[in-house]
């Protein structure tokens, strides 16, 4: 039995892939009729083109393979910064909307850099949930201090060398870019 919902999530400008809205579709447990997010949902009235909207945030995952460091400044020049993962729900929207494959493994903001195993996100946010695949954070060889979502730990997360080439993905938060009205 095929859905009659899009798995698609639409922005003002259409899809993901610049598609257009395709009708209807679903969106957080809701049936949406248009493209646009009723006035009062904690969404963006517009994200930048192919960067997906998402509780008030946008969101893009770039799969230009790069070290941890030059993600994080790839992203600063789109006006963000790496994801931070607030909470099961974002992360389940990062794994199941923007694209991500069993196959990859995808920078993430978190990082002890400053102070090993002292994780803090690259934005500032507060670091008040975390999902590390079993027996991590272990900081191999005592040079592993940037976090990846790794699908072969099951999504959770895995501390890395940051010199290691990933894909990544970058988040607007919301009221932090000119893009937000």
């Amino acid at each position: 039995m095929t859905s009659l919902f899009s798995s698609e999530i639409f922005t003002l400008g259409g899809n993901a892939f610049g598609g257009p809205c395709q009708f209807p579709f679903k969106f957080a447990s809701t049936c949406e009729e248009s493209c646009l997010h009723p006035t009062g949902r904690d969404q963006p009235s517009f994200c930048p083109n192919h960067w997906v909207p998402y509780s008030g945030n946008c969101y893009y995952l770039d799969r230009s393979k790069k070290m941890w460091k030059d993600a994080l400044s790839a992203c600063h020049k789109e006006g963000g910064d790496l994801a931070s993962i607030a909470n099961i729900e974002e992360q389940s929207f990062i794994v199941s909307q923007m694209g991500y494959l069993p196959t990859d493994v995808i920078w993430i903001g978190l990082n002890d850099q400053k102070n090993s195993l002292l994780f803090e996100w690259s934005d500032r946010s507060p670091f008040e949930y975390e999902n590390w695949g079993y027996g991590e954070p272990n900081n191999h060889n005592d040079n592993e201090h940037c976090t990846e979502l790794n699908s072969y730990y099951g999504r959770p997360w895995n501390d890395r060398h940051c010199g290691f080439y990933s894909d990544w993905i970058c988040q607007i938060r919301k009221g932090k870019n000119a893009y937000f009205n």
